[in-house]
């Protein structure tokens, strides 16, 4: 009971101030153009969490992908026809080990499923896991250790209609 007045007071606040529905929309819109795929905010005991879809971009509609080197060059790599390709979700300094002493969490030939941890981006001091998002095998990592990476980036290629070893675990 104690949670409906406040929730009210705070809504009722912020119509005064603002129509939260335009606010709410201004948020998502400023999410879409910053490629924020995920957001909480709380407010006392009030909690807001906005997560977007992750659509999966299209193979036929972007036949090239470009990367900087990190030298001034540009790298232009057309996609082998029937890859995947795992993009970074975020801006940042891409990592493929936890540690520098450790072994990449993937390397070329390696099997992946959905939510495989394939790398870290540090943005803001936070390191955020990049996952794979489909199943399949890597065929190729295109960002390097270190690098600063754009969201969008390809950071590597998977195969998905390759088939798993005898030994590797399909969930």
């Amino acid at each position: 009971m104690a949670r409906g007045p406040r929730l009210k007071t705070w809504a009722g606040s912020m119509a005064e101030q603002h129509d939260w529905e335009a606010v709410l929309k201004g948020v998502i819109q400023q999410m879409a153009r910053a490629n924020v795929s995920e957001l909480e905010l709380r407010s006392g005991d009030l909690r807001v969490k906005i997560r977007r879809a992750q659509l999966r971009p299209q193979a036929a509609a972007t036949p090239q992908h470009q990367m900087e080197t990190g030298k001034g060059e540009v790298e232009v790599d057309a996609i082998a026809e029937g890859m995947h390709t795992v993009v970074a979700p975020l801006t940042g300094v891409f990592y493929d080990s936890p540690n520098p002493n450790s072994a990449p969490y993937v390397e070329p030939g390696d099997w992946v499923e959905p939510e495989t941890v394939v790398g870290l981006i540090e943005t803001m001091k936070v390191f955020n896991e990049v996952v794979a998002d489909c199943r399949g095998r890597v065929v190729a990592i295109k960002a390097s250790r270190g690098q600063l990476v754009h969201a969008g980036d390809p950071l590597l290629l998977v195969d998905p209609n390759a088939s798993p070893d005898r030994d590797e675990v399909v969930r």
